[in-house]
């Protein structure tokens, strides 16, 4: 599930009765037959690794999800009184990754919600979601879901856009951001960041010269670092806010010795 042109839009359905299956496949199905969209379709998964490669990925990279909360069984509270219908936990468990998410990255995150009717929401649930529409038939799903395909603003993905960013570094550079990210990411003044590629990589002080001027120009161009002249104590670095989680994620996932 790597970059790619169109926005994926991820699709979160039961797939406990045949109705739902074909409900989310027709969903699916709808969404990749328009253009510039694709769709995740959240399928059983049966081991914690396909759980983070596809599911926890497809929430990380989607421009938007479409939500059914299908009836899951009615729940009785402490008193032994009938409190209602629940919908799917799993459902409800990625919605608020979903709104986490949205929080992470501070821009809108579209998310389309069906409720089948009876089922109760609580909680977090009654502000995450907002007027979810009612589940009436497949015919009229579809239809709200072209709407919305039609009519809804995506704001681009952040990891999206982060490769795209990274993956014009240089190699030098990668090393260079290794260690910034090493000396803490924030007001780095360069002459410790010249030290650090001396003493890690084994350059030569001219050569950490180029290495640092190479890299201070691929840092304000892609924008993942924030450049400050300081003519009285030096000139320093700053990982983008924006950026710094995925950064020193990056950089953690080549380089073990930086922690």
């Amino acid at each position: 599930m790597g970059l790619t042109n169109k926005k994926l839009i991820f699709v979160s359905c039961g797939q406990v009765t045949e109705e739902e299956k074909s409900l989310g496949s027709s969903v699916r199905d709808t969404i990749n037959a328009t253009q510039d969209f694709e769709a995740y379709f959240a399928e059983s998964v049966h081991d914690l690794s396909a759980l983070g490669q596809h599911i926890f990925e497809g929430l990380q990279r989607c421009f938007g999800a479409i939500s059914f909360l299908h009836k899951r069984g009615s729940v009785i509270n402490s008193s032994g009184e009938n409190w209602g219908i629940r919908s799917s936990v799993w459902v409800n468990q990625e919605i608020a990754i979903l709104a986490f998410r949205q929080f992470l990255e501070s821009k809108t995150l579209p998310i389309l919600v069906f409720k089948e009717n009876g089922v109760k929401l609580e909680g977090a649930m009654t502000s995450l979601i907002v007027n979810p529409l009612p589940l009436v038939g497949i015919e009229d799903t579809i239809a709200k879901v072209k709407e919305w395909l039609e009519t809804t603003k995506f704001s681009p993905c952040l990891v999206d856009e982060f490769e795209e960013k990274w993956n014009k570094l240089s190699l030098n550079s990668s090393k260079a951001l290794s260690c910034l990210v090493c000396e803490g990411g924030e007001q780095v003044k360069e002459i410790n960041i010249w030290r650090k590629l001396k003493g890690k990589y084994g350059f030569s002080g001219n050569t950490a010269d180029d290495v640092l001027m190479e890299a201070k120009s691929q840092f304000i161009d892609t924008g993942l670092v924030i450049c400050i002249h300081n003519i009285n104590t030096g000139d320093e670095m700053t990982l983008h806010p924006t950026w710094k989680w995925y950064l020193t994620r990056a950089v953690r996932s080549i380089d073990d010795n930086c922690i």
